[in-house]
């Protein structure tokens, strides 16, 4: 099942071309990896994906109902999240209610209520489940839970 495609994109900045007549399909189970130097237009063509920008021409196609997420490459300088926050904000309503659950339980006095009424939000919503895979994705990138 194709998830995404890109027909005949193009894209330039001035005279520097990025995209000449690109296509790409995505199909559901296949990884992709983006390898390039610096200024050849991974991080742009990303943002095509995720409809940040519009090509100057070609077509992008995304399968019904396809969520994209983007994940920022540096964390915001004094922002006071944590790296899980972070990630957390791909998930809506699950990211806030868990990003605000690990405060809490990293709290040395937390607000038990508050705790109990996001415990009961997070079983309607399945949100243990993406508690689960957040802490999974950054075990697997290397990255602490917890940082700052």
């Amino acid at each position: 099942m194709t998830l995404l495609r890109l027909e005949q994109l193009q894209l330039a900045y001035g005279t520097h071309v990025l995209l000449n007549r690109a296509d790409l399909t995505v199909e559901k189970g296949e990884r992709l990896a983006l390898v390039g130097r610096n200024g050849t237009g991974k991080s742009t063509l990303l943002k095509l994906v995720a409809g940040e920008i519009l090509p100057d021409d070609g077509s992008i196609w995304r399968a019904p109902g396809l969520k994209i997420g983007v994940l920022a490459q540096e964390l915001p300088e004094s922002s006071g999240l944590t790296i899980f926050d972070m990630v957390a904000q791909g998930l809506p309503e699950a990211g806030e209610l868990l990003s605000e659950y690990d405060h809490l339980i990293n709290d040395p006095d937390p607000d038990m209520d508050r705790m109990a009424t996001l415990q009961t939000r997070l079983e309607a919503i399945d949100g243990w489940s993406y508690h689960q895979r957040i802490d999974t994705v950054l075990t697997r990138l290397g990255l602490p839970l917890r940082l700052r």
